[in-house]
């Protein structure tokens, strides 16, 4: 049976804002889909065309400086955290400080929030630029003809009420970062005592549609902005993690952040029974994959740790499989991201290549107070960037570790 989506999406009538000079031509005949298609373009066009062809008619300026300019309304100050035993097979570091920087609910009044080929920006009662996007997209707002009493006059009026931010220089399509970097917000906004309604953009997957059902049944709504166009909002919300000195905030392990995922968990509830131990495998993944992972998976299995594909598998369960795990193994990848979901005291194996050199699942299982292991394998297959190449594992090798460390 085919979910019913709950996205708001905001009805627009107004025309998109144009690309200036040769950007409008090559745009005309090749329209950019994702903001990432036209920062591709943009980085294929010499920079002498590009700064020939601006023509904007307003100062673009930091989003840090202007967004301090904004009423605060929620301060969470900087806290050292002494955690984490990461065991590498038998080496066992020193429990590490971890740092987590102090972070901010800004309040901006009569605020517009417009869009660039899926890239938001906010304009504030002042004329001034804020960009939650950090520098990645700014390329962008410089390519474009924007005229401020142009985007005043043609902006539609959102929902009543407070709007919160969630974007960010990622992309939604990737469910790591929409769930670390873009969810991870509402725990922040949740302090705040506001009822949530927040803005989105590009919610075009089922794990979007799953995710948003979710937050739903937790009394949050999510309107979908307008690939291109403007909405005008009386109060909205953005927090300092729009700017750069906090970005991935639940990479950090901050609590406010854990808040939100733990509100999750209570609401999926456990209504299926799960394996305690499971594999999480990606053969169906398109890189980073594990070529020999047939015969992990068989070997793993005669010890009793089930294999689980989580492709197409509903959200709401995959956060059961893993709450009610009490040892996952996995090969570095997005589905590790529901490790944030894993309760104390449990166990994750991270088999990482020799060239990933990630410290995401770590920082998290620190927080979570996960018992977290990692495994080196090697990558076979050399591409660019060395992060994205398929890894092979010495399996007798892993399932003698894994029978000493963990049996």
């Amino acid at each position: 049976m085919k979910i019913q989506s709950k996205i708001k999406k905001i009805p627009i009538t107004v025309a998109p804002m144009k690309a200036c000079g040769l950007l409008a031509e090559q745009f005309s005949m090749s329209p950019p889909r994702t903001p990432r298609q036209a920062l591709n373009f943009l980085k294929s066009v010499s920079e002498d065309i590009v700064d020939q062809d601006k023509s904007v008619s307003l100062q673009y300026t930091s989003s840090e400086e202007i967004i301090r300019s904004e009423e605060t309304i929620l301060s969470v100050e900087p806290q050292v955290d002494i955690s984490g035993t990461h065991i590498q097979w038998g080496a066992i570091n020193e429990k590490r400080l971890r740092r987590i920087p102090s972070a901010s609910v800004y309040e901006v009044q009569n605020a517009i929030v417009f869009t660039i080929c899926g890239t938001v920006f906010v304009l504030d009662r002042n004329g001034n630029i804020i960009s939650p996007s950090h520098t990645k997209y700014d390329l962008l707002f410089g390519c474009y003809d924007i005229e401020i009493n142009e985007i005043v006059r043609n902006a539609c009026n959102g929902s009543a009420g407070t709007a919160a931010l969630i974007e960010c220089d990622v992309l939604s399509s990737n469910y790591c970062h929409w769930i670390y970097d873009k969810l991870s917000k509402l725990g922040l906004y949740n302090r705040t005592g506001e009822k949530l309604r927040i803005l989105a953009t590009n919610l075009e997957t089922k794990f979007h549609t799953d995710y948003v059902n979710l937050l739903c049944g937790l009394g949050v709504e999510v309107i979908e902005l307008p690939y291109d166009g403007a909405v005008k909002y009386d109060r909205l919300l953005i927090s300092n993690t729009a700017g750069e000195n906090l970005k991935h905030p639940a990479h950090l392990g901050s609590g406010w952040a854990f808040e939100f995922y733990d509100r999750l968990i209570t609401q999926c509830g456990s209504k299926t029974k799960s394996p305690k131990w499971v594999y999480i495998g990606r053969n169906d993944a398109k890189y980073r994959k594990l070529q020999n992972e047939a015969e992990l998976v068989h070997k793993l299995g005669d010890l009793g740790v089930e294999n689980i594909l989580l492709d197409g598998m509903p959200v709401e369960r995959q956060i059961e499989v893993f709450h009610n795990a009490e040892l996952v193994i996995a090969p570095h990848g997005a589905g590790l991201t529901n490790c944030i979901y894993m309760r104390p005291g449990t166990n994750l194996i991270e088999i990482v290549g020799d060239r990933h050199g990630m410290a995401t699942y770590r920082i998290i299982s620190e927080g979570r107070g996960i018992n977290y292991y990692s495994y080196s394998a090697t990558n076979e297959v050399t591409m660019s960037p060395a992060v994205f190449a398929d890894i092979v594992l010495n399996v007798d090798d892993f399932v003698a570790a894994f029978k000493e460390y963990i049996l």
